[in-house]
């Protein structure tokens, strides 16, 4: 995912091949902000500009702009989840890749008191599973 930031307020990017246009959407404001680009700097420009209108529209209404998160934020992804999205990537790996896959997402799968390993592969062992059935019929 790609992000653009701009006065402490950040944005996920996307682009549409439909239309070959870049948008994005300012994140955690109560308010809806959309902008577009065709290119990366009409894009950058558009960010900076809707941001700046969005500030003058709050200041002539007398509202209070939403404010942006502050701090960090730790999003963790589950073992199941994990082992979902390597399945479908069909990238092949080695048991000690997964323990450091486990471990750059917060685990500790070496530990004797972490369950994360057992879910992988939990996990994993079913989607294998399900592929066989699936190949079967």
């Amino acid at each position: 995912m790609n992000t653009m930031k701009y006065k402490n307020y950040q944005a996920i990017i996307d682009y549409s091949d439909d239309d070959k246009t870049f948008y994005g959407r300012v994140l955690c404001t109560r308010d809806i902000i959309y902008f577009e680009g065709l290119t990366v700097e009409e894009l950058d420009t558009s960010f900076r500009e809707t941001l700046d209108d969005y500030f003058d529209h709050c200041k002539e209404s007398g509202k209070e702009p939403g404010r942006p998160l502050e701090g960090e934020f730790e999003a963790r992804i589950t073992p199941e989840r994990l082992a979902q999205e390597i399945h479908k990537s069909h990238i092949p790996f080695d048991r000690e890749e997964i323990d450091d896959f486990l471990c750059h997402c917060g685990y500790e799968p070496r530990a004797d008191n972490d369950d994360s390993r057992e879910r992988f592969w939990n996990c994993w062992k079913r989607l294998q599973e399900n592929d066989a059935m699936r190949k079967a019929i």
